[in-house]
């Protein structure tokens, strides 16, 4: 292991002693606590700033009650963790309460929450990226998310456009972060991405800061750190995650080829497309840049992934 190379946990469970990787249990409590979507909806309802509906629920009757209460609106029930917006479930009307069935097998136990869901009027979604050090929150980037039609996560871009886009709400987001700096009870050094977005409602735009906390160096970290390490000057920079469904690597090369020439933008795969035993992964991360247009770039990505490998 090279004395130059500086090696830093995606997480915060572990510690490196040695060349020896070691579970921290005072680490993984703390962790626990901070990234847990029950702490984190404590944190909200003491926000003024904060005023979608959401409620924590303890039990199935519970549960069921709430969502009859409020039967005519839309609802996302999420548990104590989950990743990249799958440990969910979407209610959009009272005709699907049959979802509650998936309960234990996607959000696992209770307790879990319940937050208003906005569906199509949620347009644009993005992530504030912070460091918080023993004076306060130090900000680092602002970064759009791209996600599904069911809030399940795929991608994520750095560009000056979207910076200077979200500098609008930026005095709005710190206020949050700084107030949630205020109401830790774990004293927390170290990166986090603040993950929100911006919807409409009754015709009037809306700005949601705080949708969830991640205390660890998120995707939009990591794309921040490639971005500067590769010392790019106005090109969009961005991660997206594609479906795995063959292998077929001398074909793989091509398609990369045929569309950094067609697009003049560079490509490279950041993630492994198998494991040990050559069973392939769900999703490969592909890491791009590009000066050009960014919209065009990703959806000729998509479409042409889509029709060549999957």
């Amino acid at each position: 292991m090279s004395p130059s190379i500086q090696w830093k946990e995606w997480g915060r469970l572990h510690d490196l002693d040695n060349g020896v990787i070691t579970e921290n249990l005072d680490k993984r409590k703390e962790s626990q606590y901070l990234n847990s979507k029950i702490t984190q909806t404590i944190w909200k309802e003491s926000l003024p700033e904060y005023v979608i509906r959401a409620k924590i629920l303890h039990s199935e009757d519970g549960l069921f009650d709430y969502l009859q209460e409020h039967s005519s609106t839309a609802m996302v029930v999420k548990g104590r963790y989950g990743i990249a917006g799958r440990n969910h479930l979407i209610l959009e009307n009272p005709g699907q309460v049959w979802k509650l069935q998936q309960i234990k097998h996607k959000l696992f136990d209770f307790p879990i929450f319940v937050e208003e869901w906005f569906g199509k009027e949620r347009f644009y979604d993005f992530s504030s990226l912070w460091d918080f050090d023993e004076v306060g929150p130090q900000g680092i980037e602002l970064t759009h998310m791209y996600v599904d039609e069911k809030g399940g996560f795929l991608g994520i871009s750095i560009s000056k456009e979207n910076s200077a886009y979200l500098q609008t709400y930026f005095p709005e987001i710190q206020k949050v972060i700084q107030s949630v700096y205020q109401l830790l009870e774990v004293p927390y050094q170290g990166p986090l991405a603040m993950d929100g977005f911006l919807y409409k409602k009754n015709g009037t735009l809306h700005i949601q800061c705080f949708s969830e906390i991640n205390f660890r160096y998120s995707i939009g970290r990591v794309l921040y750190e490639f971005k500067k390490r590769r010392n790019t000057f106005g090109e969009t920079v961005g991660f997206l995650f594609l479906p795995v469904r063959s292998v077929q690597l001398k074909a793989i090369e091509s398609w990369l080829e045929a569309i950094e020439s067609e697009h003049n933008c560079f490509l490279n795969f950041v993630t492994p497309f198998m494991d040990q035993k050559n069973k392939a992964y769900q999703n490969v991360g592909l890491y791009w840049e590009t000066k050009g247009d960014e919209s065009s770039l990703l959806e000729e990505i998509r479409l042409s992934w889509r029709d060549t490998f999957v």
